[in-house]
């Protein structure tokens, strides 16, 4: 590999991979903040979707040979592009990222780092910052701790994609792919066929920022497509649940798919003792040491159930209690406050 700081020669190769499509306002950005990394031993792999813009002649401005611009033949939407990014990929490791985000400057040697010496742990992801309107605004809830999300993945995205950095010769041996006739959350899917084989770990460091557009393709096609989301998002929670070998009732796991990916203001007052007895019959199934993770994704939930019934702060404050066996640390008082200020 060409252009190597001095020492890379041992690292293991890194594989950037940008999937692009009318990004010529940020990919500059974006791969400024990979050549500017402290690990240097990579290359940079950017897969055009059929962009109508000026991306490809940025792209195709810079010099540096680490670089490689590859271009569907037409659009074929982002599955198809990052499958094919899974296949040009050269690397030991696949460090994804999309066209208008950009990397904190330590970003690849971190998740390195850690991956090199973390054998049980072949997909990890990080905290980000949010750029909306301009500006960064920072995640609620820092984490104190490298934390387990397997168990996550049974109501969210284990990880944001755009942070995730993956062992290739895992996926390939396993044959995990995007699934192209999903219309949204590959990458929820493609996080999910990896639960029966390793440990999913979110870094508590914060190493990329992530853009949220209000004109975002996602945002526009699921207030289009809401119930089609909505099918789709349940078949992956399923997948979830029977790769993490979790047999709950058939009535129950209907009821806790639907809670999780459909409208939390659909949820009654006479549902939420239920929904708090299936929990608990899940939490047996969950390791000890993960449920940290698991619980913070139940917290995050419930606020938002919270927030829809039509109860006064009292009765708020009843049915909080009834779930204290979920939380028992302060944590669970600080995401009541938040309620109570809603």
């Amino acid at each position: 590999m060409r252009n190597r700081r001095a020492g890379s020669e041992s690292k293991p190769l890194v594989t950037v991979f940008i999937p692009m499509y009318n990004a010529q306002k940020y990919i500059r950005e974006c791969l400024d903040s990979i050549l500017a990394q402290t690990y240097s031993n990579f290359e940079v792999i950017v897969v055009d979707d059929g962009s109508t813009d000026g991306s490809t002649s940025i792209v195709e401005s810079y010099s540096d040979p680490r670089i490689h611009l590859y271009k569907n033949e037409k659009n074929r939407g982002i599955p198809y592009t990052r499958n094919r990014g899974l296949e040009l990929a050269r690397g030991k490791y696949l460090a994804i990222m999309d066209a208008d985000d950009f990397a904190a400057i330590r970003r690849l040697e971190i998740s390195i780092d850690y991956l090199e010496t973390h054998p049980e742990c072949r997909v990890i992801g990080s905290m980000c910052d949010y750029i909306q309107e301009g500006k960064i605004r920072k995640t609620p809830g820092q984490i104190r701790r490298d934390e387990c999300q397997n168990y996550c993945a049974l109501f969210r995205s284990p990880i944001n994609n755009s942070s995730a950095v993956i062992d290739l010769e895992f996926v390939r041996a396993h044959g995990i792919r995007y699934n192209e006739e999903y219309f949204v959350a590959q990458d929820y899917d493609f996080f999910v066929q990896c639960l029966p084989y390793t440990r999913i770990v979110r870094l508590r460091e914060r190493l990329i920022h992530y853009r949220i557009s209000a004109g975002n393709i996602t945002n526009t096609t699921i207030q289009k497509r809401k119930q089609e989301r909505a099918a789709i998002i349940q078949e992956i929670q399923r997948k979830a649940y029977k790769n993490l070998q979790i047999n709950i009732a058939e009535d129950d796991l209907n009821m806790i798919v639907e809670w999780t990916s459909g409208d939390r203001a659909a949820v009654k007052v006479k549902d939420y003792d239920k929904i708090m007895d299936i929990i608990e019959k899940i939490l047996i199934f969950v390791p000890r040491r993960d449920w940290d993770g698991f619980k913070r994704s139940i917290q995050r939930r419930m606020v938002e159930t919270f927030n829809m019934l039509p109860l006064s702060w009292r009765e708020k404050w009843r049915l909080w209690k009834k779930a204290k066996p979920l939380h028992g640390n302060i944590y669970a008082w600080v995401v009541y406050a938040r309620l109570l200020k809603r």
